[in-house]
Formats: structure tokens, sequence, C-alpha cells
């Protein structure tokens, strides 16, 4: 399981009214979220394609205006990740949910800085720390996706110069073979496994 389709059932699930979306880039997930919001905005510190280039520990917005806050793969890459969850917390309206996922068990990735990894414990303390009640927390994926993931990074990293072919075209056919494995797992979201490439977690303001 990836983090597209993760979040497109959370979003079904919990995202309401107008939704910002911190650390968003370009918006690569927008077709995917903005039929199930009132209306969508993409915040990024670095990406000028976005709608607001913000600090994220120092959004621009007023206190309460989001009715649900999503941050995608971003608070590993931060400089301030608690004050990036302060700043959640503080422009979500009472009763909105903010919906994070962060990696874990994921090779190094600099777009354009990697700081961190995350347990699921490690994520329910900050939330909480910033105010939040915490709706669920989660692993997700499993081993064989992190073996996926492991490949790819090695032989066609996206963050890197380009591979030569013959390395590139080994890489995509194990990656495939890997992630089909992971697709037939039983565990694709848990809160006992060990071994999970990802986390994410719904917390409620």
């Amino acid at each position: 399981m990836n983090t597209r389709t993760i979040t497109d059932i959370l979003v079904k699930k919990y995202a309401t009214g107008v939704l910002l979306d911190v650390g968003a880039g370009y918006g690569r997930y927008k077709e995917m979220i903005a039929p199930h919001v009132d209306k969508y905005r993409t915040s990024d510190g670095f990406d000028v394609r976005a709608d607001f280039v913000e600090d994220s520990a120092h959004l621009t917005h007023a206190d309460g205006v989001f009715d649900t806050v999503l941050c995608n793969q971003a608070l590993e890459r931060v400089v301030d990740a608690e004050g990036t969850i302060s700043e959640l917390y503080r422009v979500l309206k009472p009763g909105g949910y903010a919906i994070a996922t962060v990696p874990f068990l994921f090779p190094e990735h600099k777009d354009p800085t990697d700081f961190r990894r995350y347990t699921r414990d490690g994520l329910v303390q900050m939330f909480s720390q910033a105010g939040f009640i915490i709706v669920e927390c989660r692993g997700y994926g499993s081993v064989w996706d992190i073996i996926a993931e492991s490949i790819k990074m090695s032989t066609r990293n996206p963050y890197l110069p380009r591979r030569n072919l013959v390395v590139r075209k080994f890489g995509y056919y194990a990656i495939k073979i890997f992630e089909f494995i992971g697709s037939r797992s039983k565990h694709q979201i848990s809160d006992s496994s060990i071994y999970y490439p990802a986390v994410y977690i719904v917390a409620r303001k």
C-alpha cells in the first residue's frame, strides 16, 4: 500500500470544507482530493507553483480558517516539525481534522532535505503535545513494500542522477515483483506490525 492509496482512503473518510495541503509542492494529489472538499489549496516552502509559498512552521493564515489540513510525507523534511504541527493545529477550525503521513522504514530522500523518521508512538506524542485529539494512527505497507522502495531508491532514485539503462530496467522489474507480493499481504494497515514503511495519523482539534 502506498501513500496515494492511504491518502485517498483517509480523505474520503475525514476531509471536508476547505482543505490546506501543507508541503504539497505543485499539488500532485489535487485531482484525487479536490472532488471530496469544497476547496483545495496548496502550501509549500519551496515550490513556487503552490498557492501559498510559506514556511510550514510560520503559516501566513489566520487562526481557525481551514476545515481540514493535510501534510503528506513532509514532516521528515522540515526544519521545525513540532512548529509545523502546532501551525496545523492553529489554522484548523475547532472540530476539524488533520491528516498526515510520514516515512518510517524508508531510504533517505532529500527534496531538498531529509531530517528524520517517525514511529507510531513518536507521531502520536508530537500531535498530542500540540493539542490534538488522536483519532487513529497506524503503520501502512508491508515488509515487501520496504524492499521495493529500497530497490527503487537504489536503481531509479528520482532525487539523484539517472542510473544506466540496465540498472534501471533491473530495478523496474524487481520493484514490480515485490510490489505485487506486497499487494497480496494481509497486513496493509497495522497498529501492531514492527515492519512498516510509513505511518499515517488522523487527529482532531
